[in-house]
C-alpha cells in the first residue's frame, strides 16, 4: 500500500494550473493525430479533411475527458486539481489504439468508427463489449483503449473508497460513458429521428448512416466526403454538450469562480452582440431564403455560432479587466479581479480558454465565420490592451467599438449568403446602424467616469461630464430613432419612432436612472421598436 500510495500521490500532486493543462491536453492530442497520421503514411488530404480531423479529434477526446472529469468528481469526491491530473496522466493512453490496430491488421482495411445500430443492436454490442466485427467500428486498438481506461479508474476510484464494490460502480460507470461516446451518433438519432417522424424501435443502422455520413449543407455550403462530414457533424453536436459540461463542473468545483463569471457577463451587451447576429440572419435570410431550413445540424450550427460570439465577446471583457484594474478598483469594486474572487494569474488563463473556444466553436461552423471572430478578438485587443490601448482616445475608442460589434452582424449574413460573401449586403442599413452605434457607445462609460479620470482614459462622459453627456447621447438616440425610417423606407414608422426616441431620451437625462441600469433600459426600449419595426415590414 505505501507503494500504491506514493504513485496515486504522484499522479494526483502534478502541478498543474490552467494554461499548462492547455498545453499538454493539446500536446497529448497532437501526438495521437501524428502517429495516425505515420500509420497511414501521411496519405493526401484536402484542407477541410485536415480541419475536420483536427476539430473532431480534439472535440470527441476532450468531451470524453471533461465528461470523465464529472463522473470522478461525484464517484469520489476529491479536489478538482487531482482529479484532472490523473486522468491527464491517463490520456497518454490514446496514442495505443492507431499502432495496436497497424499490428493487428497491418496492410488490411479498418476503420476506427462509431457503433451504428438500432435500439436492439446498441444495446447488445454494449453487453458484449461492442460485439463483433473489430475491422469496422470499435477496432482492436480502441477496444483495450476501453478496457485499460475502465480498469485504471475502476482501480482508482477503489482506491479512494477501499471498499471493492466500487472498483464495479466505477468501472461500469466509466464503461458506461465511454460506450455511449463509441455510440453517438446512434444515441443522437435516437433523439432527433421520432421528430422527423421515424419511431423509435424503427431506427436500423442506414437511418443513422443517411443522418450522418451524407453530404453536410449548412446554410448554402455543402460538404461531401464520409469521414469529413462526420467529423463536422459531430463537433456541431459536441461543442454545445462540452461547453454545457464545462459549465456544470465548474458550478460543482469552484462555486466561486462560477457566480464571479456569470455575473461578469455584462448581459446587456451580449444580448445586443447576439441581437446583431440574429439581424445579420434575418437580413441574409430575406435575401437567400433557399440558403435556410429547419435542420438539426442548421441549428447546430446557429448554436455553435451563439457559442463563438459569447466566448469572443468574454475575451474582450477578460482582456478589458485585466487591463482596467485600477480603474475598476474605483469604479467598478464587483469584478472578479478587484473583489478578490479570481486571481490575475486565473483569470488571465480564462481569457486563453475564451479564445481558443471562439475560435473553435467558430471553425465548427465555417471557414468565413471563424476569420469575422479571429477580426473581432483582435480588434479587441488592440481596443483594451497595451501598447496600443486605443479606447483611451474618445473618437477612436467608439468607431472601433462599433466597427468591433459590427463583426456578429456581417457573419450572421456571410453564414446565410450565396458562397458566403457580401454580395447584396445592405450597407446603406449597416452604415447607418455603425454611427448610430458609435455615438451610442459611451452610454456604457458614464459609470466608470470617476475611475476614468484618475487613470487619464478620455471617454465622452469624461470630457463633457456626466449631465451634458446623458443630454448628448439622449439627443443622439432620439435623432436615431426619427431617421430611422428613412433608413428602413418605411413611412409608417415615424409617429412610433417619435414615441420611441423621446422616451429613450427621458430614460437617458433622467438623472433618477443610475448609470449601471441604463444600458438595460435603453436594450428594452430598442427591443420593443425592433419587434415593432419588424411586425410592421414584413
Amino acid at each position: 500500500m505505501e507503494k500504491i500510495d506514493k504513485i496515486v500521490s504522484f499522479l494526483e500532486k502534478g502541478p498543474l494550473s490552467i494554461r499548462t493543462w492547455i498545453v499538454s491536453f493539446g500536446g497529448i492530442v497532437a501526438a495521437r493525430i501524428l502517429i495516425e497520421s505515420l500509420v497511414f503514411s501521411f496519405e493526401q488530404k484536402t484542407f477541410d479533411e485536415f480541419l475536420g480531423i483536427i476539430f473532431g479529434t480534439v472535440l470527441f477526446f476532450l468531451f470524453s475527458y471533461i465528461v470523465l472529469l464529472v463522473v470522478l468528481r461525484f464517484l469520489v469526491k476529491e479536489k478538482i486539481e487531482k482529479l484532472a491530473s490523473v486522468l491527464l496522466w491517463g490520456q497518454w493512453m490514446i496514442i495505443i489504439p492507431p499502432i495496436v490496430d497497424k499490428l493487428i491488421f497491418g496492410d488490411r482495411k479498418y476503420w476506427s468508427f462509431y457503433i451504428f445500430g438500432s435500439v436492439k443492436e446498441v444495446i447488445i454490442k454494449g453487453l458484449t463489449f461492442f460485439g463483433e466485427n473489430p475491422s469496422f467500428g470499435i477496432t482492436w486498438g480502441t477496444r483495450l483503449l476501453v478496457l485499460i481506461t475502465v480498469v485504471g479508474l475502476g482501480l482508482y476510484v477503489f482506491y479512494k473508497k477501499r471498499k471493492i464494490v466500487w472498483f464495479f460502480i466505477g468501472a461500469i460507470s466509466v464503461y458506461l460513458v465511454l460506450y455511449i461516446l463509441g455510440a453517438f451518433p446512434s444515441f443522437v438519432s435516437f433523439v432527433i429521428l421520432p421528430f422527423a417522424g421515424v419511431g423509435l424501435f424503427a431506427i436500423e443502422a442506414e437511418d443513422i448512416a443517411k443522418q450522418f455520413l451524407t453530404s453536410l449543407q449548412l446554410f448554402g455550403i455543402e460538404n461531401s466526403g464520409i469521414k469529413v462530414v462526420l467529423h463536422y457533424k459531430m463537433g456541431l453536436v459536441y461543442n454545445p454538450l462540452l461547453f454545457v459540461f464545462s459549465v456544470f463542473l465548474l458550478f460543482v468545483s469552484r462555486r466561486r469562480w462560477f457566480f464571479a463569471l456569470a455575473k461578469n457577463v455584462r448581459y446587456p451587451q451580449m444580448i445586443f452582440n447576439c441581437g446583431l447576429f440574429f439581424l445579420g440572419v434575418g437580413l441574409g435570410w430575406m435575401r437567400f431564403p433557399q440558403n435556410f431550413g429547419i435542420d438539426f445540424f442548421e441549428m447546430m450550427a446557429l448554436a455553435n455560432a451563439i457559442l463563438a460570439i459569447f466566448f469572443a465577446w468574454y475575451f474582450s471583457v477578460v482582456v478589458n479587466d485585466l487591463a482596467d484594474i485600477e480603474i475598476d478598483q474605483i469604479s467598478n469594486q464587483d469584478r472578479p479581479l478587484t473583489s478578490g474572487a479570481i486571481k490575475k494569474s486565473t483569470y488571465s488563463d480564462f481569457g486563453l480558454i475564451f479564445a481558443l473556444f471562439a475560435l473553435l466553436s467558430s471553425l465548427v461552423v465555417s471557414k468565413v465565420f471563424f476569420l469575422i471572430i479571429v477580426g473581432y478578438l483582435l480588434v479587441t485587443w488592440v481596443y483594451s490592451s497595451h501598447p496600443f490601448r486605443l479606447k483611451r482616445f474618445v473618437l477612436v475608442s467608439s468607431i472601433l467599438s462599433s466597427f468591433a460589434s459590427l463583426f456578429f452582424l456581417l457573419g450572421g449574413y456571410l453564414l446565410i449568403s450565396d458562397f458566403q460573401t457580401l454580395q447584396f449586403f445592405p450597407w446603406r442599413i449597416i452604415s447607418f446602424l455603425f454611427i448610430a452605434y458609435a455615438f451610442l457607445i459611451p452610454l456604457k462609460d458614464i459609470k466608470d467616469i470617476e475611475g476614468d479620470q484618475a487613470k487619464d482614459v478620455e471617454t465622452l462622459p469624461v470630457v463633457l461630464g456626466e449631465e451634458n453627456a446623458r443630454i448628448f447621447l439622449g439627443v443622439v438616440l432620439f435623432v436615431n430613432y426619427v431617421l430611422s425610417p428613412v433608413i428602413v423606407d418605411e413611412r409608417s414608422l415615424f409617429l412610433p419612432a417619435v414615441l420611441f426616441g423621446g422616451i429613450s431620451y427621458w430614460v437617458i437625462t433622467n438623472q433618477k436612472h443610475k448609470p449601471k441600469t441604463l444600458p438595460w433600459w435603453v436594450l428594452g426600449i430598442v427591443t420593443i421598436y425592433g419587434m415593432l419595426l419588424v411586425l410592421m415590414i414584413f
